[in-house]
């Protein structure tokens, strides 16, 4: 008969990650070498800000109104800033006329990122 033993053995980490790391929400989705971000739009806010950041989208308010495409402009522009990336990395996919926006990012990691939205967070 074959003697189990009591203890567990421990999860393997997957390969490639490291410890420090933590899960990426589905809103920030990786796609070879752009980043799309799912964005909830607030136009008409006292201030530009990001004002949540869940799994689902990344809450940002900006003070444009949407009116011309004033709002959109001043998303892209606000999250450049915000992550550190030219204005030209910045684009919208998908959701011209919507609050419910896609942003395409190039030339920064899913990961990194997350790291910025949640830094800018924490302020």
């Amino acid at each position: 008969m074959e003697k189990r033993s009591k203890h567990k053995k421990a999860a393997k980490k997957p390969e490639g990650k490291k410890e420090s790391e933590e899960p990426i929400p589905r809103c920030i989705l990786s796609k070879g070498e752009k980043v799309l971000l799912t964005v909830e739009a607030k136009p008409g806010s006292k201030s530009d800000e990001i004002y949540e950041l869940c799994e689902e989208f990344v809450g940002v308010a900006v003070q444009a109104e949407a009116k011309g495409g004033e709002a959109n402009a001043n998303i892209v522009k606000f999250l450049a800033e915000v992550l550190g990336v030219k204005k030209t990395s910045v684009s919208i996919d998908k959701g011209n006329k919507s609050k419910s926006k896609l942003i395409e990012i190039e030339g920064i990691s899913a990961q990194e990122v997350y790291k910025r939205l949640s830094s800018y967070m924490q302020k």
